[in-house]
C-alpha cells in the first residue's frame, strides 16, 4: 500500500516536495480513486495542519517523478508564477526505441490537444488552437534488446554507452536512454514529440508501438520519469533541487542506473 509520508523528500511551512508513483493521478474526479491531492490533504490533516494543497504542475498518471505542492495560497501563487516564466527546471529520463541521433538536440513542434480522446498530435504551425512545444534532449546511453528482454527487467543483450558500442544479437533492437528538459509544458508533450520524431517511448500504449514484436516488452510500464526538479523557494528565494532514481522496469535495462 502506498504510504505518502514515506515518499516526501522535503517539507516546510510553505511547500512540500514528494515522489508521485506511476499509476496515481495528480487529481481525479473518479469516486473512490486515490490521487496525490487527496493523499497529501489527508497527510496534513492527520498532523493537525490546515489541509491546503496547491497544484503547481502535473504529471500524467502513468509517469513517476518528483513534484512540488504549495502549502499556502501565497506560496502556490509564487511557484505558479515561476513555472509560467520558465523559472522551473524540469528534467526527465526516458527510454525510447531506436538509436537517437544526434546525441543531443532540440525538438520544436506545434501540438493540438483533442479533449474527446485525451490525446495530442503534432500539427502545422498556424493550425487553430495549436501550441508551440519545445524540449531539449541528450543521450546518456545506448543499449540493445532481444526477445528475452523485459521479462525480469534486465537486459539480455549487454548494455552499451553513449558511444554506441554494444554487442548485438541477430534479433537485437536498439534503445536509447535520454535526459529530456522541458522548455514548455504541453499535454503529453514528451510522448508525442518523441513518437513523431521516430523515437516512441518504451511502454507507451497511447503513442508508442501498436504491435510490440518482442514478447518480453509487451507488458512493460511507460518508461518516463520526472527525475529532477529545480525551482526557487517562494519566500527565501534559495535554489531548491531534488533528484531521484527511476524505479520503472525499462530503466533497469541500462547499466548506469
Amino acid at each position: 500500500m502506498y504510504k505518502i509520508a514515506e515518499h516526501i523528500l522535503y517539507e516546510d511551512g510553505k511547500l512540500l516536495v514528494c515522489i508521485k508513483p506511476a499509476g496515481i493521478a495528480v487529481q481525479t474526479k473518479r469516486m473512490g480513486e486515490q490521487d496525490m491531492e487527496s493523499l497529501l490533504r489527508n497527510y496534513l490533516a492527520a498532523k493537525g495542519e490546515t489541509p491546503f494543497i496547491g497544484i503547481i504542475h502535473r504529471l500524467d498518471q502513468p509517469v513517476e517523478g518528483v513534484m512540488v505542492f504549495g502549502k499556502t495560497k501565497e506560496a502556490t501563487a509564487e511557484l505558479n508564477r515561476q513555472i509560467q516564466k520558465n523559472g522551473f527546471g524540469k528534467y526527465y529520463l526516458t527510454v525510447v526505441y531506436g538509436k537517437a541521433e544526434p546525441k543531443e538536440g532540440q525538438l520544436t513542434d506545434f501540438l493540438k490537444k483533442d479533449g474527446r480522446s485525451n490525446t495530442s498530435s503534432v500539427v502545422k504551425q498556424g493550425t487553430a488552437d495549436a501550441k508551440r512545444a519545445a524540449l531539449t534532449y541528450r543521450v546518456l546511453q545506448y543499449s540493445t534488446l532481444d526477445d528475452r528482454d523485459g521479462r525480469d527487467g534486465k537486459a539480455a543483450s549487454g548494455a552499451g554507452t553513449a558511444d554506441g558500442t554494444s554487442e548485438k544479437t541477430e534479433a537485437a533492437e536498439e534503445i536509447s536512454l535520454l535526459e529530456v528538459k522541458l522548455e514548455t509544458g504541453r499535454h503529453h508533450q514528451i510522448r508525442v514529440q518523441m513518437s513523431h520524431h521516430g523515437w516512441p517511448l518504451v511502454g507507451d500504449r497511447k503513442y508508442g508501438r501498436k504491435n510490440e514484436s518482442l514478447p518480453g516488452m509487451r507488458s512493460i510500464p511507460l518508461a518516463l520519469c520526472s527525475y529532477r526538479l529545480e525551482f526557487l523557494h517562494p519566500t527565501s528565494k534559495k535554489k531548491m533541487q531534488f533528484q531521484i532514481t527511476p524505479e520503472g522496469q525499462a530503466f533497469h535495462l541500462f547499466s548506469d542506473l
